[in-house]
């Protein structure tokens, strides 16, 4: 089913279907494929969105025309074409056309926006002339022409095309990045900081043709995924392209189940107890891989976003997910799932409060085994390998992040995440809304004075990203002691831990009134991330076991 929005009135479809007429055939069936999903839409004040991650911006070249116009006249006076990276709305390229008498190529990854700027303006006599040379998707790693242009991209989506100019070098290897959110940029940047070029594979959002078209045509010699996806390792077996995934978070359904020989495809997970569950799963090689820090990108964030002000120079800062709505939701799917077995759900109430009573421990899986044996594997089975563990674990792991916190309101607390933290409100923790993983996390972990870690009560045993994070941002951290942790750690020298709430409060209030040792530490920490635990360091971890380093 194609999803792209209809032609806005009957000039548009004209202006869309005149300049379908001059564009060679392969490409018109390449655009005008089915879509599966579209990242366009429109907001409450009528106008067009377009959505990278969860959040539509407004859809618009403003501010773009400036520099535009700059690269068109370096262009014009050194007798070279220009490149724009990212289309935008359209406009900016328009204008050029109109402006100019430069040869134009016009890039972008998304068929929904071509359709976009087609439908919007009147490109056909400049595409019938070859003034305005469309590329899609991989189209730029193979047009020398666009080698030799003057670049210009889009300063509102920047970081959407942040891959886009090492498409342009063609003596590097190509990978294809499946596109995701959280990680996916940050592995992007430290693949090309190995010396590889990165095409964005959004195979969500693009139509079979497409994808094929990818596969087929871009000569990558390598895909990389965050997490599991349902069809991925399939889809490249046929093309020869080594795979390599890594699991970074948790799913209650467990890995996407891969089918048939898995040999081209290598899964490094976060969690060594994922080991097994991803060999169950079909994955034949997994390696246990740590989390890392966006060493690179928090160093650029220190310098275009210095200390703005001091508005995160709190006391005690957590920044993450209450998990209050994910365990009510959890909660009721265990309800709805066992709702004619009362028996059941009263055996489930008793592992719950067992392991309520005992928050520093993961004892769910053995309590259902001992309580209710077979039933997880049971409903494994039955239901496409949900995880009934996961499911309790998400309830029990809410009520002991929001307790253990609320701990720390009168120290000073504050927090940024979901409304459910305004459940620990009365016990005077701050919650200061959403904060904005690119530009607000790392202005926060610079400069609260202590950072808290309460991980996931059923993934004690993973490091946590915001660990890394806050360390490499030179923030203090003071996080709940485990094996792993002090494996990378050293307690009271990089970091400090602690095995209870009461612990964990004696020691906020002590590091509170030791600002020369926390920064110490802080500094310790810092190096120590820099030096051993940066994403591109993973990165070039993950290269050298799949063969590509």
């Amino acid at each position: 089913m194609d999803a792209s929005p209809p032609a806005p009135d009957p000039a548009a479809r004209a202006r869309f279907e005149a300049a379908l007429a001059v564009l060679p055939p392969a490409l018109v069936a390449r655009l005008t494929a089915p879509l599966p999903a579209v990242r366009l839409d429109t907001d409450d004040a009528g106008r067009t969105t377009w959505r990278r991650f969860r959040h539509g911006r407004v859809l618009t070249d403003a501010d773009a025309y400036t520099a535009a116009r700059s690269a068109a006249g370096r262009a014009r006076a050194e007798h070279r074409p220009l490149l724009v990276l990212g289309i935008g709305d359209g406009g900016r390229l328009a204008e050029l056309l109109d402006q100019t008498e430069l040869t134009i190529y016009a890039w972008d990854l998304d068929p929904a926006l071509w359709r976009h700027v087609l439908h919007t303006h009147a490109l056909a006599d400049a595409l019938q002339s070859g003034r305005c040379v469309p590329l899609l998707g991989v189209d730029l790693a193979h047009c020398a022409e666009a080698r030799e242009a003057v670049v210009v991209e889009h300063p509102l989506f920047a970081a959407a095309y942040a891959d886009a100019r090492s498409l342009l070098d063609p003596a590097s290897p190509l990978a294809l990045m499946v596109q995701g959110e959280l990680f996916v940029d940050d592995a992007a940047e430290a693949l090309r900081s190995h010396g590889w070029r990165v095409l964005r594979w959004d195979i969500r959002h693009l139509s079979t043709l497409e994808n094929q078209h990818i596969l087929r045509e871009s000569g990558a010699k390598l895909a990389v995924a965050i997490n599991t996806q349902d069809g991925l390792g399939e889809a490249v077996a046929p093309h020869g392209i080594p795979l390599a995934i890594w699991e970074i978070d948790p799913n209650t359904g467990g890995p996407a189940p891969i089918f048939g020989p898995s040999t081209h495809v290598t899964a490094f997970t976060y969690r060594r107890c994922n080991l097994p569950i991803l060999q169950r799963a079909g994955y034949r090689k997994v390696v246990h891989l740590p989390l890392a820090a966006p060493a690179a990108r928090l160093a650029r964030e220190a310098v275009h976003r210095p200390d703005r002000s001091d508005d995160y120079s709190v006391p005690i800062a957590f920044v993450g997910a209450s998990m209050a709505a994910s365990g009510k939701g959890m909660q009721a799917q265990l309800r709805e799932l066992f709702a004619t077995r009362p028996q059941v759900l009263e055996r489930l109430g008793k592992v719950t409060q067992i392991q309520r009573n005992d928050p520093s421990r993961w004892r769910v899986p053995e309590l259902l085994q001992t309580l209710l044996p077979g039933l997880r594997a049971k409903v494994r089975r039955e239901r496409d390998g949900l995880d009934i563990a996961m499911l309790v674990g998400e309830v029990c792991a809410a009520e002991k992040r929001l307790s253990w916190l609320a701990h720390l309101g009168a120290l000073g607390l504050h927090v940024w995440g979901d409304p459910g933290w305004s459940l620990v409100s009365a016990h005077g923790v701050t919650w200061r809304g959403w904060a904005d993983h690119f530009t607000d996390l790392p202005a926060i972990y610079a400069q609260a004075q202590i950072h808290v870690d309460v991980p996931r009560l059923y993934q004690q045993d993973a490091v946590a990203m915001r660990v890394f994070d806050v360390m490499a941002a030179g923030g203090f951290l003071l996080a709940e002691h485990s094996r792993e942790l002090v494996e990378l750690f050293a307690p009271g020298v990089e970091l400090d831990t602690y095995r209870s709430p009461d612990e964990l409060v004696a020691k906020c209030r002590f590091y509170l009134q030791q600002p020369e040792l926390r920064v110490r530490i802080a500094a310790a920490g810092k190096a120590r991330v820099l030096a051993e635990h940066t994403i591109r360091q993973r990165m070039g971890r993950i290269l050298a076991d799949v063969g590509a380093g």
